[in-house]
């Protein structure tokens, strides 16, 4: 899903201008820092709703939310963090970043051996589900009434 604006100024150079230079620059900064923010975000629900036991895969987790400028929750670890695991999820850990001039991406990857079961489940264990329920919850709620109201005339033309 993306977002697309569109404006047409007709007959005012400089206005256009001006528009082009600050969609060149100051859009991209400001859509790189709401994506690490947002991104900062998800990883910290993550970590939350990631079940601990030897802390190491919530370490894979931790170790992309540093790297984006970001601190772990309080008490990440659990109550028997074992430095082993925590240092083996650190280094399973992976985060790429790349901003263009229409488009910025943060993808944080985890590489713990069974993250997929913690996530999906398996046929004995129930799913935790910490990624979809984490980005689930910063989505924002769907508006219960539309934005405008069409009639059935003007919607057939949208379509």
């Amino acid at each position: 899903m993306g977002i697309s604006v569109s404006l047409e100024i007709v007959n005012e150079p400089t206005v256009r201008r001006w528009l082009g230079e600050i969609r060149g620059r100051e859009v991209p900064r400001a859509r790189r820092r709401l994506v690490r923010r947002v991104s900062r975000a998800a990883l910290v629900r993550t970590i939350e709703n990631n079940p601990v036991d030897t802390a190491r895969s919530r370490a894979s987790w931790v170790a992309a939310l540093e790297q984006l400028g970001g601190a772990a929750p309080a008490g990440w670890e659990g109550s028997h963090p074992e430095g082993a695991a925590i240092s083996e999820g650190r280094s399973r850990s992976g985060l790429v970043e790349s901003s263009e001039t229409e488009l910025t991406e943060v993808v944080a990857t985890s590489g713990v051996d069974y993250i997929n079961y913690l996530e999906f489940g398996t046929q004995r264990m129930s799913p935790f589900q910490m990624v979809a329920r984490s980005l689930q919850s910063l989505r924002p709620p769907v508006p219960q009434q539309p934005f405008f109201t069409a009639s059935e005339d003007e919607m057939g033309s949208m379509v």
